[in-house]
């Protein structure tokens, strides 16, 4: 009995555990990593593939504000979660994205270059108009080819989030790099 009841509370104790970790670690709407989750993961890539060359891609969505006062928190909810379907699709192998605030998400890529970082962008960004069923939905992304990886994830992520503010506003493009 006594040894029944101790397995019992070992796995009351390991559910718990995870379900703290989950909450630490995870964006409640989406299932994304949120920014805790994502820069420990992010950390993680870049320190185990050396081999590898990464860039953080941060984007958001603009006046997400707007959308939700005409539209309603449910359709905003639900525009932010396909954007995290379509970017759990699109994340390869020692790649992993997040959303780190309202409308922002950042990602975490393989990189070949800036070119084809900028295509994988529009190509992206093309998926999310579709899957929006409204292509008026309009995205600014700003993206940051890791160079120093001794530098912390949340300096990478901020050099991203810079040249993502550096577009906001200008209707001629949409992708910006530091």
């Amino acid at each position: 009995l006594v040894l029944c009841l101790l397995i019992y509370l070992y796995i009351l104790r390991s559910r718990h555990a995870h379900k703290m970790e989950e909450m630490l670690y995870n964006d409640s709407l989406t299932g994304l990593y949120n920014q805790v989750g994502f820069e420990k993961r992010a950390g993680e890539l870049i320190r185990d593939n050396k081999d590898k060359a990464f860039v953080v891609v941060d984007f958001d969505i603009n006046a997400f504000e707007t959308l939700n006062a005409y539209f309603g928190y449910d359709t905003g909810d639900q525009i932010l979660m396909r954007i995290a379907t379509a970017l759990q699709d699109e994340c390869g192998m020692d790649e992993v994205c997040g959303r780190i605030s309202a409308d922002r998400f950042v990602c975490l890529w393989v990189s070949q270059g800036v070119e084809t970082v900028t295509a994988r962008i529009y190509r992206f960004n093309e998926e999310v108009r579709l899957l929006s069923n409204d292509t008026s939905i309009l995205l600014s992304y700003g993206f940051y080819e890791v160079t120093d990886r001794t530098q912390l994830v949340s300096s990478m992520v901020d050099k991203a989030l810079t040249a993502n503010r550096r577009i906001k506003g200008k209707h001629d493009r949409f992708v910006e790099q530091y």
